[in-house]
């Protein structure tokens, strides 16, 4: 399942919350969703994956404090949060929570591995003690992987290199579901979203496609 390019407005993805520029230009990137709207812009694909996942985003900030997130296996409900990352839906959520540092061209992040539950709150389950870097306005890859009981969070840099990675466990939410890819904006650009089909967990960081 690969939706290509955000050339234009994706027709197997829904945005749920905030609102989408497409056909978006950042330096020599073309094809990016730009979400407009200052708060969370948020997109869910249509069709839901079997319970092992490898979802995929691309993304660019030009904002050395502002956040991005994936989800997998999410549900709809009428019980689950209607804000924040879950808008709806409940599920797993990987955010970079991102500061400012005292230089304006690196941002500081820690991982937050969370779940939206059925009772309507957004929890965290674990995050990464340490805090780790990346360079404002650079595109990143950021993988989330869900197999069986674990859940994996990775950057890679461009030319699919690992930056960071943090794993955790947890039994919830072991099914199908939809992926997501969310930016809090106006300042993150969105690169393609490709969520395959479950392969065998893999043994090293996935490259991205050129």
């Amino acid at each position: 399942y690969i939706v290509g390019s955000f050339s234009s407005e994706p027709s197997d993805m829904t945005c749920v919350s905030g609102s989408f520029l497409y056909d978006q230009t950042y330096g020599s990137y073309s094809d990016l969703a730009f979400g407009d709207d200052n708060d969370v812009n948020e997109l869910i694909t249509n069709s839901a994956f079997t319970a092992d996942q490898q979802i995929v985003m691309g993304y660019i900030s030009d904002d050395d404090s502002r956040d991005v997130a994936m989800g997998a296996r999410l549900v709809a409900d009428d019980d689950a949060k209607t804000s924040s990352w879950c808008n709806g839906y409940t599920g797993y959520i990987c955010q970079l929570v991102r500061s400012s540092t005292s230089d304006d061209d690196v941002t500081s992040y820690k991982y937050y591995i969370r779940e939206c539950t059925e009772s309507g709150s957004l929890s965290t389950i674990s995050y990464s003690s340490s805090s780790y870097t990346a360079d404002v306005g650079a595109l990143y890859y950021l993988t989330f992987e869900a197999y069986g009981d674990e859940l994996t969070c990775t950057m890679t840099d461009s030319e699919g290199n690992e930056e960071s990675s943090f794993s955790t466990t947890d039994s919830t939410f072991d099914r199908e579901g939809a992926g997501m890819m969310a930016g809090y904006s106006p300042v993150v650009y969105l690169h393609y979203f490709p969520a395959p089909e479950p392969t065998p967990a893999p043994t090293g960081t996935p490259t991205p496609p050129p």
